[in-house]
């Protein structure tokens, strides 16, 4: 008997010990057919976040309004529609260390990007250059090119940092010398919290610190952290920052993003933004004035009305989260991912598999990147026993055990699946 199949007994007694949370209140994908097992072992909660039974009920309770209340469903009811971003504030600014009134659930995350960087990337005079990191994901990396173009600038003012080797990681320390020596030509950096490659964890507070330093502004994405690892944006000094929510969150597939503007741009009226009549004050919202009256921080920021039926699962997911306890789930998310990257060690031993995602729990979140040859195809073979990740190319398989959810069974399943379907190593 394997040493890997002995630990499936003590998978089974952790999640006596140390449950997911709220396993019973999301609903998975069912496993294949002749498994003996109900469900699959879902890891690709880092892609898109599993159901949770609030969601259901939520949207529900929106249909049963609109159908008894109509246009009146707005401004009265239990939960009224108009109130939806201002109920999310709280709960949502707890999860990325903001105040409420600089957090605000709107538009999706690049459009909130495209937003922010209207209205605070000015270049001026030699000021002028926006820096990412090589690797980004290609969504921030269109919208700073475009925004680039925008003002009328040629791609040599796009600055790519570049990690510390082929293997995509980077150290804080060259990060921040890349920074210093184009600082007197940087006006802003854009820079993922947590790579979604390799699940590498990036230290926003010294790079935010170092960003200021040489005068311009840090702007973060949260796509992988929100929800995942434990953010300060307030207390770091983050300019902004913009993420999802239908990942770690939870709230559905391509669910409204959030955006953080930092409190010390509140009361900047004369900020040349994209305004539109949502971002008015509620008192004066309906008065339909031509001058607009703007709400106070990050509320001011919103453009258009609000999708109900789109908010109200980002609500009821993100109260769940609120409800078990985000430092519960931080705390057990790190014995989640040492547990699979434990059984993970058994596996590389014979078979033919590289951990990419960085060994230090401070270094990473709820996600493990293996390097893996034949990536889709090793995916596929996976989902076909009950396993479910997702790849990225060229080769990358992607683990992410999520703390409200995922159990050690889950973890000992996918160890199991891949000793199954990888190559054993050259003896």
């Amino acid at each position: 008997m394997s040493a890997l199949h002995e630990r499936r007994a003590e998978a089974e007694q952790l999640d006596i010990s140390d449950p997911a949370p709220a396993r019973g209140r999301f609903e998975f994908p069912p496993a294949p057919p002749g498994s003996e097992y109900e469900n699959a072992a879902y890891f690709a909660g880092n892609s898109l976040g599993l159901l949770p039974d609030t969601a259901r009920t939520a949207i529900a309770e929106v249909l049963t309004s609109w159908s008894t209340r109509a246009v009146s469903g707005h401004f009265t009811g239990p939960e009224p529609w108009s109130k939806q971003a201002e109920r999310l504030a709280a709960p949502m600014a707890e999860l990325v260390g903001a105040f409420p009134d600089e957090v605000i659930v709107m538009n999706t995350l690049t459009i909130n990007l495209h937003l922010i960087l209207s209205a605070l990337f000015r270049p001026d005079g030699d000021r002028r250059m926006i820096a990412i990191e090589s690797g980004a994901f290609p969504s921030d990396d269109y919208a700073v090119a475009s925004q680039l173009h925008w003002h009328g600038l040629d791609r040599s003012t796009l600055v790519r940092l570049e990690p510390t080797d082929d293997s995509g990681l980077f150290k804080t320390e060259s990060l921040i010398e890349q920074i210093r020596q184009i600082g007197p030509t940087l006006a802003a950096v854009v820079l993922g919290v947590v790579n979604f490659r390799t699940g590498q964890l990036l230290d926003v507070e010294a790079i935010t610190k170092a960003v200021h330093d040489v005068g311009a502004l840090a702007i973060w994405d949260l796509a992988h952290a929100a929800g995942n690892v434990r953010n300060r944006l307030h207390e770091w000094d983050v300019d902004a920052a913009v993420w999802c929510n239908y990942k770690y969150l939870n709230g559905g597939p391509g669910a409204l993003g959030s955006a953080f503007i930092h409190r010390r741009f509140n009361g900047y009226g004369d900020l040349p933004r994209l305004n539109g009549w949502w971002g008015n004050a509620p008192q004066t919202r309906f008065a339909m004035r031509r001058d607009i009256d703007l709400d106070q921080g990050a509320a001011g920021w919103q453009v258009s009305t609000p999708p109900t039926l789109a908010m109200v699962p980002v609500r009821a997911a993100v109260e769940m989260i609120h409800d078990v306890g985000f430092d519960l789930l931080i705390a057990r998310s790190q014995r989640l991912t040492a547990f699979l990257e434990s059984l993970f060690d058994e596996v590389c031993f014979t078979r033919q598999m590289t951990q990419l995602t960085p060994r230090s729990p401070s270094e990473r979140g709820a996600q493990l990147s293996m390097i893996i040859d034949d990536a889709p195809a090793i995916t596929d073979a996976l989902v076909a026993l009950g396993v479910v990740p997702d790849e990225r190319p060229p080769n990358i398989v992607r683990f992410a055990p999520i703390p409200l959810y995922t159990s050690y069974l889950d973890c000992w399943r996918a160890a199991d699946a891949l000793m199954q379907v990888l190559p054993p190593r050259p003896s």
